[in-house]
């Protein structure tokens, strides 16, 4: 009995390890299911999650392009409102505080627009409005004096050379005009001056027109003359070593590397047998020779070495050198406007730019500010920024020149650019549009009114 007994109990154990190993499976099995299902939706719900980024990603972005364009929508319409309100600043109208008004707000346009956009039109307009209300007035030099060139001292102070060998020195008084305070009369001359050439406000070579030449100093009042080549001085330029010598270039081709201080090097004296337009000394006794076909020759007078750096043009007349010495570069300059760049360090033509001017006849390089002053013959000065040659140039255009043309160029070290025309005036601009934009800013003039900007602009126009 105890037998059957434990058989059936084992019986029964083993249907209870059966039944409970079947429920355990079928809970392995619910629980696989359940994991697979888990896993399953977590994919799912990656999925939608990385859906609903892409699209909140893009929302984002579509977002960005809107107002990206409304932002260029915006500043485009502010830059066409500051030209036409620069446009319509150079009119004339009776009452001139119009000019000034509209040239304020011009200026508002671009602030809104960026401040890029329009500094070329924006500057002319100002200039045209300033004059027209006298704040921007030419200087008259005293007593008739017909100047030939003239230079600035570290104080503002003007140095100019007359056509009979006077020096006089001017100051600017509070107002706008100019006194004489000095007259230097010890080198006048009843043979007129053809050309001077300031080396400093305390020394200047004269050109006569009888093809003789000197080099005076002011303070000493000592007249040296320069070796006669039967032609006139073209250019000269001091040489900025210890030698204390210049470099004077003839029109007939004639280079000479002359003593300037007591104690000088001895002069050296080159016959290049054709017409020079400029010449510029770079150091270690290398001047650049530019002539009028356009040939640049760089010249070793210490050791007489001769190398071509560019040949001869069949297609224009070379017209000037600038030197932009804290850029390491020379610019060669072109009677039809064109503009090439070399390289002082290479000795190589690195690039070239039109500059638009039908004639050049003037140029001039402020290392202050970068800016590069090209006078030509239709009465206009380019300012060119050589700190960015891809921007617009600035333009003084010929109202501002009184329809005269320019003789000579000076800057001060403020970067204001003052220019002798032929009608015997100094006439002075700043080559910061900032300059003038604030200016205009200081002064309490009345906004537009809504009758004004429909009249000036037209109601598809309208600021407001």
């Amino acid at each position: 009995d105890n037998a059957d007994r434990m058989y059936h109990q084992a019986l029964e154990a083993k249907k209870e390890s059966d039944l409970a190993r079947y429920q355990a499976e079928l809970s392995r099995q619910d629980a696989e299911e359940s994991k697979l299902k888990a896993e399953k939706n977590f994919i799912l719900a990656e999925e939608q999650r990385q859906t609903a980024e892409k699209e909140r990603q893009n929302a984002l972005y579509q977002m960005e392009l809107t107002k990206q364009a409304n932002d260029s929508a915006s500043r485009l319409y502010y830059v066409a409102l500051c030209n036409a309100l620069s446009m319509k600043a150079k009119n004339q109208y009776e009452d001139k505080k119009l000019n000034l008004r509209l040239a304020k707000t011009a200026c508002e346009m671009n602030s809104r627009s960026g401040n890029n956009q329009n500094k070329a039109e924006l500057y002319d307009a100002m200039l045209f409005a300033l004059e027209e209300n006298n704040y921007l007035k030419p200087l008259t030099l005293s007593n008739g004096d017909h100047v030939k060139n003239f230079t600035l001292d570290g104080d503002g102070n003007i140095y100019a050379v007359g056509e009979d060998a006077t020096i006089s020195k001017y100051i600017i008084l509070t107002g706008g005009s100019v006194k004489k305070v000095s007259e230097t009369t010890d080198f006048q001359s009843k043979v007129p001056v053809e050309k001077a050439v300031f080396l400093d406000f305390n020394n200047v070579v004269i050109s006569a027109k009888d093809k003789s030449a000197y080099l005076v100093n002011i303070i000493s009042k000592v007249k040296t003359k320069l070796p006669p080549h039967n032609s006139y001085i073209r250019s000269v330029i001091p040489i900025s070593d210890d030698s204390y010598c210049l470099v004077a270039a003839y029109v007939n081709g004639f280079v000479d590397v002359e003593p300037w201080y007591k104690g000088a090097a001895p002069r050296v004296s080159k016959d290049f047998q054709k017409q020079i337009t400029d010449v510029y000394f770079q150091g270690g006794g290398a001047v650049y020779v530019l002539f009028h076909d356009g040939n640049l020759k760089k010249w070793d007078y210490k050791n007489d070495k001769i190398e071509d750096i560019l040949q001869p043009s069949t297609s224009q007349n070379a017209f000037k050198l600038s030197a932009v010495p804290d850029k390491n570069m020379l610019l060669v300059c072109f009677s039809d406007g064109n503009m090439q760049f070399l390289d002082l360090t290479s000795g190589k033509i690195t690039g070239s730019m039109a500059v638009g001017h039908s004639k050049l006849e003037n140029m001039l390089y402020d290392s202050n500010t970068g800016i590069l002053a090209l006078a030509s013959a239709d009465k206009r000065i380019s300012l060119i920024n050589t700190n960015d040659f891809q921007a617009k140039p600035l333009v003084i255009e010929e109202h501002s020149l009184g329809n005269s043309k320019v003789k000579a160029m000076s800057f001060n070290n403020k970067g204001v650019l003052f220019v002798l025309t032929d009608d015997n005036k100094l006439r002075f601009w700043d080559t910061d549009v900032n300059t003038y934009a604030n200016t205009l800013f200081a002064m309490k003039l009345a906004p537009l009114s809504n009758t004004e900007w429909n009249w000036i602009l037209g109601s598809n126009f309208s600021e407001k």
